[in-house]
């Protein structure tokens, strides 16, 4: 054992360069392929009828453009906006895309899927932004994984985080995701009038179950990962809004999921 021993450790001496070399490759690996991932955040515009929102919109709009991790920002839009908030930022990441309706988890994970493997999508509300915790992203494993992130709310200019295992306002992966088209989400997720729409009601639990249904392990990684929730006021639109309500209760029969404390 003690001749063993002490040739590992002669051998290890006589190929010390070569441990170097080799180490150093690994690094380089590690440090190219990080580099070459691009961090790449959809969401949604929209403007508020309510003042105070409609400011809690463009700070987080304003907030995730001078986030140095996020390399590009694809913000959906219904019409054309006034966007000379965003003069002081770095709105050279900006990227916008025309639509016609409300962004639908369907339209995202299609869009996303043109994207190169390597890169990180972030799907999230438009009342979320990010903090420097955002960096942890680099560290998720995605084989097979698709992340669900719980919130945190500000109160008394703290963070907290809303522990609830049935509200996320945060998806992450990486491309391509291929939801598996089925008698259960044929009527919901592949309908192009409808779909899972972002913002509504039961939304998050409804594309957690499609999800997972397909085939991935649906993850959280709110212990690593920020994501803050910019909505003060407590205003919202869809919870008074009958056809929005109809939609929410719609998800929930077709069937819904949490995640497992």
């Amino acid at each position: 054992m003690e001749k063993y021993f002490n040739d590992s450790i002669e051998f290890i001496e006589d190929n010390k360069l070569l441990f170097i070399v080799i180490f150093s490759i690994i690094l380089l690996c590690i440090y190219f392929k990080k580099n070459n991932t691009k961090i790449i955040f959809i969401t949604q515009y929209y403007v508020p009828k309510n003042e105070e929102r409609k400011k809690e919109i463009n700070e987080c709009l304003i907030n995730n453009l001078n986030n140095d991790i996020i390399n590009e920002i694809h913000l959906f839009i219904e019409k054309d906006y006034d966007f000379s908030f965003l003069e002081n930022t770095n709105k050279n990441k900006l990227k916008l895309i025309k639509t016609d309706k409300r962004l639908s988890f369907y339209k995202a994970f299609n869009y996303s899927n043109d994207f190169s493997e390597n890169d990180i999508i972030i799907l999230a509300n438009s009342d979320i932004y990010f903090n420097n915790t955002l960096s942890e992203i680099y560290n998720l494993d995605y084989e097979n994984k698709f992340y669900a992130l719980n919130r945190y709310d500000i109160k008394n200019n703290k963070l907290v985080l809303f522990d609830s295992v049935g509200s996320q306002d945060t998806w992450i992966w990486k491309p391509p995701i291929n939801i598996i088209i089925n008698n259960n989400n044929i009527n919901d997720y592949f309908d192009i009038n409808d779909g899972i729409l972002l913002g509504i009601g039961a939304c998050d639990n409804r594309i957690f179950k499609i999800v997972y249904d397909s085939g991935y392990e649906v993850k959280n990684a709110s212990d690593k990962i920020q994501t803050i929730h910019n909505h003060k006021n407590d205003y919202r639109e869809w919870d008074k809004d009958k056809s929005k309500l109809k939609i929410t209760k719609k998800y929930r029969s077709n069937g819904v999921q949490f995640h497992q404390k």
